[in-house]
């Protein structure tokens, strides 16, 4: 007998409700495939346009008084790239700090004082 399930929640209430009777329930093989696409769905493939900039490559933060991460303001997937951008950065804008990091790894950092600006 063939079914179409209305929903994953009434084909989960089913089995459930054959199991609880201790029934042996077979499945199409339509079915089947629907379980274990619910189980385990298909991958994408990684969005081109998507970034994390923490795990793919370096980032350039601009950092705030205390030191913290106030904003990304660069990412490279190279991290000569990212020193490049980093460097010229650093030259622009003078009374700003930023740090380099790929990951939880400083690669480069520069903190300017309060007292360093004048």
């Amino acid at each position: 007998m063939k079914r179409k399930w209305a929903s994953a929640t009434e084909l989960a209430d089913a089995l459930r409700a054959r199991a609880g009777e201790g029934l042996t329930t077979v499945v199409s093989p339509e079915t089947a495939k629907l379980i274990a696409l619910l189980i385990d769905p298909p991958r994408r493939p990684p969005d081109r346009f998507h970034i994390d900039a923490y795990a793919q490559g370096s980032a350039i933060y601009k950092l705030d008084a205390k030191g913290e991460i106030d904003e990304v303001v660069a990412f490279a997937k190279s991290t000569l790239t990212a020193r490049a951008a980093f460097l010229e950065l650093c030259e622009s804008n003078p009374r700003y700090s930023f740090s380099q990091r790929r990951k939880s790894w400083v690669e480069d950092e520069r903190i300017v004082r309060e007292e360093d600006i004048g």
